[in-house]
């Protein structure tokens, strides 16, 4: 019984054995699972969507969800190229918009956009790609 056991054992451990990338660089052999590879592959893409310290502009804070929701339905139309989002701090939502590194661009910004939607320079977490997600 136990013989047949780790026959069964080891045939599967066989069986269920990984891909594997041999690289031979002079000397040396290199055997890695392809696993790796993917990820060495897709980490400059990851890199991409790292966040810094910056600032946004805070359009509103609101226990009423659809008010901030309709809020920003609003802006994006009015500033389609601008990213906009919306955070729950219980009890409140928030609409902060932009991804500005400088307090100086929040500014500008916020002078902008002031007569339509005013609002206040917070700090923030701010996206360092350039494309919309």
């Amino acid at each position: 019984m136990r013989i047949t056991l780790c026959v069964i054992l080891l045939s599967f451990s066989l069986l269920a054995s990984a891909q594997q990338d041999t690289v031979v660089r002079g000397n040396l052999k290199i055997i890695q699972d392809t696993a790796i590879t993917t990820l060495i592959n897709t980490r400059p893409v990851l890199q991409q969507n790292q966040s810094v310290r910056g600032f946004r502009v805070q359009l509103v804070s609101s226990p009423n969800r659809k008010e901030v929701y309709d809020l920003k339905s609003e802006f994006i139309k009015n500033y389609p190229d601008v990213r906009a989002y919306i955070t729950y701090q219980q009890p409140y939502f928030k609409l902060r918009v932009g991804d500005f590194i400088e307090r100086t661009a929040a500014n500008q910004f916020r002078d902008i956009i002031n007569s339509q939607f005013p609002g206040f320079i917070v700090p923030d977490n701010v996206n360092t790609n350039s494309d919309k997600e």
